[in-house]
């Protein structure tokens, strides 16, 4: 294979794993959102233990950048859709 093959083969594998982890992504966020409507958990509370969590994760020495780039930009798009 080449590297042209193998790169259409990893875009091929990755694309659906990216789709199917959106989408949890936006079903987790739909959940969060109805238990906060429904007072059983408090949204500001939630959030701000999220965010700490976040700020935990990204200063560990466990993961790289790229990985707490990610978790970031994971935490970030919960936010954002939450308070939307």
């Amino acid at each position: 294979m080449n590297d042209a093959q193998i790169q259409e083969l990893a875009v091929n594998i990755a694309k659906p794993l990216v789709k199917q982890l959106h989408a949890d992504s936006i079903a987790h966020v739909g959940l969060i959102a109805y238990l906060a409507t429904k007072g059983i958990i408090d949204l500001d509370d939630y959030l701000h233990y999220m965010n700490d969590l976040k700020d935990n994760l990204v200063q560990s020495s466990d993961y790289d950048e790229d990985t707490k780039e990610a978790i970031r930009h994971q935490f970030d798009f919960y936010q954002e859709r939450l308070r939307g």
